[in-house]
């Protein structure tokens, strides 16, 4: 295959742009054969849009296509890397500014949150987000008594508590939580 020329700014944006249009298609993760073959279609929908936006260059190849769209998300997730290393490095002073990004990368990582929120830590293999939920029970406050704990209250995001006062001699111990009221 012979070499061709690589893909102008302009031609990143729409090949960008109809990725976004089939987001949900093209970034999923799952190897389910329902899955492969929608990917694989809609791939070849891609090419075909791009090319035809595109006609006086010569034709890509979904290959070529895929790898130039692996190559944006590469740069992002380096931009990505390089801020949260620059945020976790010590000895004072003011926190470093984020990245100016592009319209191409502002695009591309609105398209990866989840992978880029996965790293946070060196050792870390998922994410995990805040709960921001106003209806949650307070959270929990223990209280020494003679070497035991009383909870009085007990985090729990969505459901509500009744009585989960209590005085629990081991701290392992879970049978209070059989006084959860769920939610119908």
């Amino acid at each position: 295959m012979e070499r061709t020329a690589p893909l102008s700014q302009t031609q990143r944006m729409a090949l960008l742009n109809l990725i976004k249009e089939r987001d949900s298609i093209v970034n999923n993760k799952s190897t389910a054969p329902g899955i492969i073959e929608a990917k694989k279609r809609t791939w070849e929908e891609i090419v075909l849009k791009f090319n035809a936006l595109n006609p006086d260059q010569q034709p890509r190849s979904s290959k070529q296509l895929k790898r130039s769209y692996d190559h944006v998300k590469r740069k992002v997730k380096d931009e990505d890397r390089e801020f949260k290393k620059k945020i976790k490095v010590t000895g004072g002073g003011c926190p470093p500014t984020p990245p100016k990004a592009t319209e191409e990368i502002a695009l591309a990582a609105s398209m990866m949150t989840a992978d880029l929120a996965m790293g946070n830590d060196v050792f870390e293999t998922f994410n995990v987000e805040p709960v921001h939920d106003s209806s949650a029970a307070d959270v929990y406050e223990l209280q020494e008594e003679g070497g035991s704990s009383t909870i009085s209250s007990f985090p729990i995001t969505g459901y509500e508590t009744s009585s989960m006062s209590g005085t629990m001699k081991n701290p392992w111990d879970l049978s209070f939580r059989k006084e959860i009221v769920y939610p119908s």
